[in-house]
């Protein structure tokens, strides 16, 4: 939420307390994108397609919304 909690949580990877969320989730994690129209998520989507940072979609996330 703030500066302060990155540094607690950057604290707590280097002592060993807490885990980076690619290592706790096995790699696969999610997070839901947002724009005020169609068109910028559409660029949005295909910047992160050209870096490989999208996974196709599970049949069950089809219905996530």
């Amino acid at each position: 939420r703030n500066r302060r909690d990155i540094e607690r949580y950057l604290e707590g990877i280097a002592s060993g307390k807490s885990f980076p969320l690619l290592t706790v989730t096995s790699g696969y994690h999610f997070h839901r994108i947002a724009a005020e129209d169609e068109q910028t998520l559409d660029e949005i989507e295909t910047i992160l397609k050209e870096k490989g940072y999208l996974a196709d979609l599970m049949p069950y996330e089809d219905d996530l919304s």
